[in-house]
């Protein structure tokens, strides 16, 4: 299990390529750059890498776990949400 959350934990630190995010909406833009300032909150060093994928799910995200994505797939979704119950 702990390489399967280690790749996730990965997958949502790389940089968000700048030809994938002009294609993001307008508010999904906003959403993003609000989230990656929030979280670099000045440090320059932060800043040069660029947003991350993690900045795509905003500051009040949480991962809830994980479910099969179809019968018979061999795939998975990963499964967020703004709260925790």
């Amino acid at each position: 299990m702990h390489d399967v959350l280690s790749r996730i934990f990965q997958e949502f630190q790389r940089a968000i390529p700048r030809q994938e995010f002009v294609m993001f909406t307008p508010q999904m833009q906003a959403s993003t750059s609000h989230a990656f300032h929030t979280r670099t909150n000045g440090n320059p060093a932060e800043h040069r890498l660029g947003a991350k994928r993690v900045d795509f799910l905003g500051p009040k995200t949480f991962f809830v776990g994980l479910c099969r994505a179809a019968e018979g797939s061999d795939a998975w979704d990963v499964k967020f949400a703004s709260t925790v119950a």
